[in-house]
This record gives C-alpha cells, structure tokens and sequence, in this order.
C-alpha cells in the first residue's frame, strides 16, 4: 500500500506501511493509522478510511482493553458505484478499509478493498477532528473528516467524494455505512448481549442488557433517510447477514415489529447519492451516538442519603428560627 510521507501538504507517496501505527488506546492494524479522539467523556478511535472498531465511553484504558469497548464490531463505511451503466458490484464489495473485524472482534478480516492513503489521518489543531483523504484507481477521491462533540459522546463523520477523472463519470452512488455496535462491551461473551431496532427518523439503535457490564447504547443515522437499510437477526440463514448486505447491496430487513437479539447483532444504512461527472464532488454525513444508561441512586443508596437531608433540612429550620427571634 503506498503512504503519505507528510501530513496537510502535498503526499509524496512511498511505500512505508511500518510507519502506519495505532496510537493507544486505539487497537494497532499494522499498515495503518489509527489515532483517538478524546474530550475526557468519550474516546474514539478512527483510521485512515473512517473505519473504527473502538470506542470508549466515558473514561478510557490506557491501553486497549475489550471490557470497555463498545465497537469491535466494525462502524466500516461502503462506497459502490457503476460506469457505464455496469452493475454496482463492478466496484467490488465497496469496503474503504483493507481490514476489518467482521464478527471476529479482531481486526483480521481482508475486504479486498483497492483504496489507498494519500494524506493519513491527523488530528485538525483547534478542533475534536481528525481528517484523511484516500484515493481509488478508478479516479475517486474521498476526503474523511470525524468529529468529536466536545461534551457528550456523538460522532460526525462526513465523506466528501470528488471525482478526480477528466472523461469519467460514476453512476448510481450508494454509500453505506455497517454498523456492529456492543452495548455490554467486546470481551466474550457480553458481544452476545445486543438488540438492534430500526426506524427511518432515527435509524440503527443497539441496546443492551442492563446487567452490571453494561456500558451504552448506540445509535447510527444519517443527514437524510437512508434509501435501503437491513439488520441481522434468526429470519436470515448466514451468510446472509449485515456485514454481506452492505457488500453485495442486497437490504433486507425482519420489519419494524421484531427487534432481533439478543446476540451480535448490526444493522446497515445505505443512501443513493446519484451520478458524479469528471470533476463534480458530493458530500454526505452520518451522526453515531452512544447514550450511557442514566446514573440513578439505588433504594439503598436513599436510605442511607435520606437521613443526612432530613438532619440537614431540621438544621437549617432551627437556623431559620433563630434568625426570626433575633
């Protein structure tokens, strides 16, 4: 894979796939980048192709650790295309990354994806962002910027495609986004434990067990109404799951009446962004949210703080009194 030697300026491009590192507590992928957006409540962790399979909430590891990660599991951007009129598979199975976990929760799984890095990703001074811009043979060129809200948990991730040709033009865009959150965390068997609903306002939700290794629910939409979408579930006989609708743009879905799970389940938006000409760009974003359950005393926590107020309470009533005769 050819790499960018600078940052923000024009790439030079060598062949350098060992200096592609992961930064902690980001998981390391050798051949790419990986760096973590934090704003002391959420954490993270992006590629160089938008890819992420981490993402901490509230305080993080200081090195990766499973119990805590909310995305091993895969958040994998898609793109497919056609020329000419050919089918939309003539861009392959249309995955950004080179690699991602597919249900292995290790990221080990080739996606024979042909895009390469021409600016790695970097953080944007000033900012909760980061940015990367790869490039495929086609002529297509896809600018990546991630945003980090700075209190909260929510992600922005917009893709800027240009068609950087002179003479071609792409039909029939559908980007996608796979979407394999673990509400209880990645550390087995609690990936087991998710239950992924649709609706067309708010998109792909994943809840959790409430059970003491829960960490969050998530939540994946786009700017718009997604144009096909699917989630995985016992109504689909394998390999027809998420992670194969979003690559062979085959959507199906159980309806909005059944939720499936518990289990490792994922869902999948895909939204058609029409025809591209030489030189033409279009612009799209998708919103993750991850929603940790509301801290609420227990009874026993009351019974012991009920007290204290009571006895605080009676204190400032007496304080009251005093103050009156004076």
């Amino acid at each position: 894979m050819l790499r960018s030697v600078a940052v923000g300026t024009v790439c030079v491009l060598v062949a350098c796939n060992a200096a592609a590192v992961a930064t902690p507590p980001c998981t390391d992928v050798p051949g790419m980048d990986i760096i973590p957006l934090s704003n002391g409540t959420a954490t993270y962790c992006v590629s160089d192709y938008g890819w992420s399979d981490a993402w901490f909430v509230g305080s993080a590891p200081a090195i990766y650790d499973p119990r805590f990660d909310v995305l091993s599991g895969d958040d994998a951007p898609n793109l497919h295309w056609s020329t000419g009129g050919a089918p939309l598979e003539a861009s392959g199975f249309g995955w950004i990354s080179p690699v991602m976990d597919g249900g292995t929760l290790l990221p080990t799984m080739p996606t024979g994806s042909l895009w390469s890095v021409l600016t790695p990703v970097h953080f944007i001074a000033g900012s909760f962002s980061a940015q990367s811009l790869v490039t495929h043979p086609v002529g297509l060129q896809m600018l990546i910027t991630t945003t980090l809200v700075p209190v909260g948990q929510q992600i922005t991730q917009t893709f800027r495609i240009t068609n950087a040709t002179t003479g071609t033009t792409f039909d029939a865009l559908r980007f996608a986004d796979y979407f394999n959150f673990h509400p209880n965390g990645s550390f087995a068997p609690n990936q087991l434990k998710g239950t992924v609903s649709y609706d067309p306002l708010s998109g792909i939700t994943i809840t959790g067990l409430r059970d003491d290794t829960f960490i969050a629910d998530g939540n994946m939409r786009g700017e718009r109404v997604d144009d096909a979408h699917g989630r995985n579930g016992p109504f689909l006989a394998l390999p027809i799951d998420v992670l194969d609708m979003v690559q062979t743009n085959v959507y199906l879905d159980p309806g909005p009446a059944i939720s499936p799970g518990p289990g490792d389940v994922a869902g999948g938006l895909a939204w058609d962004l029409g025809a591209l000409a030489p030189g033409e760009s279009v612009e799209f974003s998708i919103f993750k949210l991850a929603e940790p359950l509301p801290r609420i005393p227990e009874p026993a926590s009351l019974a012991l703080v009920l007290p204290v107020l009571m006895w605080l309470w009676s204190r400032a009533g007496v304080a009251g009194r005093v103050a009156a005769i004076r």
